[in-house]
């Protein structure tokens, strides 16, 4: 099935394509059925055409068909209707937004007003689109839904994601529109100021010429050489010293004047900057989108950023990391979303053998929010820690290539700019053979909103909490300071689960570990016959001072050997 076309791209000019809606029903009323499913939102909708400027107005009773008919189609649904029912509060959510955008729209230049309507249009268009699909999908029986499960599926997830990017659009559209507006009220103002101005200095002018005139005895008509030269000369001087009383008023003035202009300046870059970065942020999704020749249903892992699913894409195995967007409201979704793309546009731009490389997302699915990372064979470093014959077949060569391979990782991040956040065993993977890692989840740990979500769809199967306490500095559990010396201190405890093999804190509970790290400044017993340089490095990493450890740089010179404590390679 086709999808709409983008709002925002019309072929032809906006009037052709608002005629396209007013043809299916601008002038036309509810139907009964239709009133009845649409509820209280039937009088909104019906009412909205009469005050809204044209050539909206024309858009809205097409919209409202729309959503009646989709409505209606849901009712009919008898599988599927969770996905059915989603569509439908999507279309109502969008709505409810009707009335502020034709109160933003009402005053509003006519080109300002078209850009709205081809939004709404579009949307009308969409719903169109969503009803028919759910009649022609009610109307298949048992088997033939069987046969196209996956493809209806999909289908369901593109007409959501359709609905949502239109209703973002929208969003933006009445932050641009809000932006006009404000920038009429500024320049309405700055004329004010102008005006003003000038009949204050008119009228100054105006007061020193009359002083003047009486400071010089210059009564109407009267002849300037009865005055004597002296006390003309001392007059001369009080009309000096008022003219510069007017020149210092007129420049206090000015000040104002540009006082005021630069206000607007920066309200007018500030608001028209978060309406584009929400543009480019939409782009930045679409343009890392990818469609995966297959998933599988079961996850293989489960962390604090999703659950993770094995899938192919371009005939080789790829890691699908899913955030759950089951039940989130329209806003919830964008939330994330947002949150989502923000991650993404530096993720994909960071490319080093030490970390996992992240190719793009898959967002048409309705059900979940996808990752699509490179899959590294050889599971989690924790894992490989835990395995029965650790201490004696893993050599020290080996766990000194796995500490520095990490180091490079976190010292590539923080070259870019890039935190960590979340640095443990559990999130550095090693490639098929287990000889080198790779440092992993790098970008959701830093996003509030996102770990939200995450935590959201893994409470209960596994997941474990971002920020896990025996791995937090005492500046974070104190005050939620973070700084890179907070990942460095993190770093430590890798070193020391590498040269024991054990659990840091093992036997305590979070509140324990913390009074242990923050009242007693103590630190997990150092391993007897561990090689010195590392335990001193370690030592140096979960200093309790911030200051007093090193960074990533100076970590990655030391086991390279370019300090004086260097390891052996």
């Amino acid at each position: 099935m086709a999808r709409v076309a983008p709002a925002t791209k019309a072929s032809s000019s906006t009037k052709a394509a608002v005629a396209v809606g007013a043809a299916a029903g601008a002038g036309a009323t509810l139907t009964a059925s239709q009133t009845d499913v649409l509820g209280p939102l039937s009088g909104i909708l019906a009412a909205l055409p009469a005050v809204a400027p044209p050539p909206l107005n024309m858009c809205l009773m097409p919209f409202a068909h729309g959503l009646a008919e989709l409505g209606l189609a849901v009712r009919q649904v008898r599988f599927n209707k969770e996905a059915a029912a989603l569509l439908q509060r999507r279309g109502v959510e969008i709505a409810q937004k009707l009335q502020d955008v034709v109160k933003a729209t009402q005053g509003l230049p006519t080109g300002q007003v078209e850009a709205v309507a081809r939004t709404v249009t579009a949307i009308g268009q969409a719903l169109d689109e969503a009803a028919k699909f759910i009649q022609q999908f009610s109307k298949k029986g048992a088997f033939a839904k069987l046969c196209s499960g996956s493809l209806d599926a999909r289908q369901f997830g593109l007409l959501d994601k359709r609905l949502c990017e239109l209703s973002t659009e929208l969003g933006s559209a009445l932050d641009l529109q809000q932006l006009a507006l404000q920038a009429q009220r500024f320049e309405k103002i700055e004329g004010l100021i102008q005006l003003l101005g000038q009949q204050t200095v008119n009228a100054n002018n105006q007061a020193a010429a009359q002083r003047a005139a009486i400071l010089c005895g210059i009564p109407k008509g009267s002849a300037v050489e009865h005055e004597e030269l002296s006390a003309l000369g001392l007059k001369l001087d009080r009309i000096a010293a008022d003219v510069s009383t007017v020149i210092d008023q007129n420049a206090h003035q000015q000040e104002s004047l540009d006082e005021v202009k630069e206000m607007v300046a920066a309200k007018d870059s500030k608001l028209r900057g978060r309406a584009l970065a929400r543009q480019d942020k939409e782009r930045a999704l679409n343009d890392f989108e990818l469609e995966l020749e297959s998933v599988e249903e079961v996850p293989f892992a489960a962390g604090a950023s999703g659950e993770v699913f094995s899938g192919q894409y371009q005939g080789d195995e790829v890691a699908v990391k899913r955030i759950s967007l089951i039940g989130m409201t329209a806003s919830g979704r964008a939330k994330v979303l947002k949150a989502f793309s923000t991650e993404l546009a530096i993720m994909v731009k960071l490319r080093s053998p030490r970390i996992v490389a992240v190719f793009g997302v898959v967002t048409t699915d309705a059900s979940y929010l996808g990752l699509v990372v490179e899959m590294c064979a050889g599971g989690t470093l924790r894992e490989a820690l835990e395995a029965d014959d650790y201490a004696t077949a893993v050599d020290e060569a080996q766990r000194r290539r796995w500490l520095l391979d990490v180091t490079l990782g976190m010292s590539y991040l923080y070259s870019k700019g890039v935190e960590h956040r979340d640095l443990k065993t559990l999130n550095v993977l090693l490639d098929a053979s287990r000889r080198r890692c790779k440092v992993s989840d790098f970008g959701l740990s830093q996003s509030e909103s996102l770990n939200t979500a995450a935590t959201q769809s893994t409470m209960g199967r596994g997941g474990g909490a971002k920020g896990t306490p025996a791995y937090m500095a005492p500046e974070l559990l104190d005050s939620n300071t973070f700084t890179e010396e907070t990942d460095v201190y993190a770093y430590a405890l890798v070193i020391w689960e590498v040269l024991t093999g054990d659990i840091p804190w093992r036997g305590l509970n979070p509140v324990q570990v913390a009074m242990q790290i923050l009242t007693k400044q103590a630190r997990p017993a150092v391993p007897e016959g561990a090689p010195a340089d590392l335990v001193g490095l370690m030592q140096r990493c979960w200093a309790h001072e911030p200051d007093a450890r090193p960074c990533f740089a100076a970590i990655k010179a030391e086991l390279l050997g370019g300090g004086p404590e260097t390891p052996a390679k």
